[in-house]
């Protein structure tokens, strides 16, 4: 039983660091839960009128899955293997944390992505609530 507490501990320490971040002209600075599954699902693509492109950080889209989508890296991968067999959806671009900095945000569409670090010149850090 107490080997069950330390790896749960150390499973929400190692994924406790990411943080979901927007471009600073985004005019929301909080989302719940289910808004996020649905942007990184691409279920929807609009939050509040406002076009939404959204991007994978490919460092850390485990860490992310895990603790935003409440799901594990495999169930994700089979997710998206169908939706693209079906073609009913494309996943989300996997992008280097470098491409996404230099990324321009097309007119009145905000570019939303997540991270380990806490502050990113030109983003700003979005607060997930329950």
């Amino acid at each position: 039983m107490t080997k069950f507490w330390i790896v749960l501990i150390f499973t929400l320490s190692v994924y406790a660091d990411i943080h979901l971040i927007a471009t600073s002209e985004c005019p929301f600075n909080t989302i719940d839960y289910q808004t996020v599954k649905k942007f990184f699902m691409k279920k929807s693509t609009v939050y509040k009128e406002i076009p939404l492109e959204v991007f994978d950080n490919q460092n850390y889209y485990n860490d992310f899955v895990v603790k935003y989508m409440k799901k594990s890296p495999t169930k994700m991968n089979i997710y998206w293997t169908r939706m693209i067999f079906t073609g009913t959806r494309k996943p989300p671009k996997k992008i280097s944390e470098q491409t996404l900095l230099k990324l321009v945000p097309p007119k009145d569409t905000c570019l939303l992505s997540y991270t380990a670090t806490d502050t990113i010149k030109g983003w700003k850090t979005i607060h997930v609530t329950p």
